[in-house]
């Protein structure tokens, strides 16, 4: 088994490229929860559309790699006319696949460019809600170094959109004011660094956390809503109460240069 899953794991690692293609504007069709989708991504990869909250859906991953994948994850069961892909043949189908292990939110401009309504349906309907419970996995719990690394490289793959998309929806929030903001001091730990960001640098990423550097602050925005929020550097705390979706620190000389590592966003 170790042998064979060293095999999947290079064979997909050898599949992955850089083409991504894009649906006609006149094909494009909107998410909705339950929607089974492909990505035109190089390999195109098959997606659960879990849920939507606004103009954000939240995906999951799915996969036909089951070697490569935590023993606890659920199976899905898809029937329907053929996509119309390669693998495919005849008028009908019937996919099996398995979900990854992690949740992406993808904005739904970038949903319907990029990424196909397949319209199969899912026969254990029942399974969703075991892949809501198996999503919350801790990806740092798997021990198999073959399933870990292919989690790990998909969650990579996916990165880019899932940031992409918050940062999109930070940018239309803030210009239709949808923005709950509160301004802070910057903590005395922030000055004790011996090394600040590099100047060219102003787009930071972060543990649940995206974040602008302006003059003499950063501005934080958390990856995701919840009721309450703690934002920590290091052993300090920055904020910590009711949730607010833009937070900006003054007084700030320089940025540290370990803030992406440094800092991080809890949600309760």
């Amino acid at each position: 088994m170790v042998e064979i899953k060293k095999k999947l794991l290079n064979r997909f690692l050898r599949s992955i490229g850089d083409e991504v293609l894009e649906v006609p504007e006149e094909s494009r069709i909107s998410g909705k929860e339950g929607q089974i989708r492909l990505f035109l991504i190089d390999p195109p990869e098959y997606v659960l559309v879990l849920k939507r909250d606004l103009d954000l859906n939240i995906i999951v991953p799915l996969t036909p790699y089951f070697e490569l994948l935590p023993e606890e994850a659920p199976i899905l069961v898809l029937e329907g006319p053929a996509p119309d892909h390669p693998f495919f043949r005849g008028d009908k189908a019937r996919l099996v696949l398995k979900p990854l292990p992690f949740w992406v939110h993808v904005h739904e401009k970038i949903l319907t460019r990029y990424s196909t309504l397949i319209n199969m349906h899912i026969v254990n309907e029942e399974v969703v809600g075991e892949i809501k419970e198996y999503i919350k996995l801790d990806i740092k719990s798997i021990k198999d170094k073959y399933v870990r690394k292919f989690v790990e490289k998909n969650l990579e793959r996916w990165q880019d959109i899932n940031w992409s998309s918050i940062l999109y929806n930070v940018i239309k929030g803030e210009e239709e004011e949808e923005i709950s903001e509160i301004v802070v001091q910057a903590p005395e730990v922030f000055k004790e660094g011996s090394y600040a960001l590099a100047a060219d640098i102003s787009a930071l990423r972060g543990d649940n956390w995206l974040g602008v550097k302006e003059e003499n602050k950063l501005v934080i925005y958390p990856a995701r809503k919840s009721a309450k929020i703690k934002v920590v550097y290091k052993d300090t705390i920055i904020y910590e109460g009711p949730f607010i979706s833009k937070i900006v620190v003054e007084g700030i000389k320089d940025v540290p240069k370990d803030i992406e590592e440094g800092l991080h966003v809890e949600f309760f």
